[in-house]
């Protein structure tokens, strides 16, 4: 089903009706697979960050992916679409929050892994809609690898990230690296925190990801579109892609990241004036 875990999220209703037999056998055994190693994660004694090789991610693509003004993008968010999302789940849960410069601010939680299929399509809507609250550093590139599917997705990783923002909190976990080691394994890469343990024990379903809390009020599990429209497309392509509406990904992402918007803006009780707000700010 779409939105239950990194495999399921490519099963759903949102994959291409003439792919769901050909590919349900594999994705189940996959997705066993994933759950068991994020269960591995959640279950294990906390150890200290695994050191991976690190490739930073091009500004171009940056500069490209956070360019799409809050108007541009609730304007295309409500074109139609070919590309249906999974709504956010609502969990009307106590507010989870984080202190930035003396101040409390509502939390947004990541968690995923490099090597995931559905985790390298949900970072883009995130990333587009926290960019209209901060600013991003020290972003990577990461790849899912075959052992998802569909695999060979280009995406970005949250494993080093930094998030400046007057309004929000943003923290993430990436929990397995993409690339294998000696075992042919996937190594740990971001240490899983006790707060981001319990957020996977909790969510629905359980050990699932990518997980995405937005402030303990709403999460995503699961990619929010179908990671099969990112297939073939390179980052660039992908980020520069995000001002056409025509092109599929595009349709996926935007209509995803004004979704989280819409949520970060209830929020921060709709401030910024220009994200939460565009177009009367536009017009005024």
């Amino acid at each position: 089903m779409a939105g239950t875990d990194t495999q399921a999220a490519d099963l759903g209703p949102h994959r291409p009706a003439v792919l769901v037999l050909a590919t349900w056998a594999l994705s189940v055994v996959v997705a066993i697979a994933v759950v068991a190693l994020v269960v591995a994660q959640v279950t294990a004694v906390p150890v200290a960050p695994v050191t991976t090789p690190f490739t930073p991610l091009p500004t171009s693509v940056l500069d490209a992916a956070t360019s799409v003004s809050p108007a541009t993008l609730a304007t295309e968010a409500a074109m139609p679409t070919l590309v249906p999302t999974t709504p956010l789940r609502s969990t009307n849960g106590p507010l989870h929050t984080a202190v930035v410069n003396g101040r409390r601010v509502p939390l947004v939680t990541f968690l995923g892994a490099e090597y995931c299929t559905a985790c390298a399509a949900e970072r883009w809507p995130l990333l587009v809609a926290l960019s209209h609250f901060g600013t991003f550093s020290s972003l990577g590139t990461a790849t899912s690898t075959g052992s998802t599917t569909p695999g060979f997705l280009d995406s970005i990783s949250f494993s080093r990230v930094h998030y400046t923002s007057p309004y929000l909190a943003f923290t993430a976990t990436e929990l397995y690296a993409s690339g294998v080691n000696a075992l042919g394994l996937h190594p740990p890469l971001n240490a899983l925190s006790a707060a981001a343990r319990n957020l996977l024990l909790h969510a629905s379903p359980p050990a699932t990801i990518p997980l995405v809390d937005l402030g303990g009020r709403a999460q995503i599990v699961g990619a929010q579109f179908a990671p099969t429209t990112l297939v073939g497309m390179s980052r660039q392509q992908i980020a520069d892609g995000l001002g056409d509406p025509s092109v599929a990904a595009t349709q996926g992402i935007v209509t995803a990241a004004q979704a989280i918007t819409d949520q970060l803006c209830v929020l921060t009780g709709e401030v910024p004036r220009t994200t939460c707000r565009p177009t009367l700010e536009e017009t005024s």
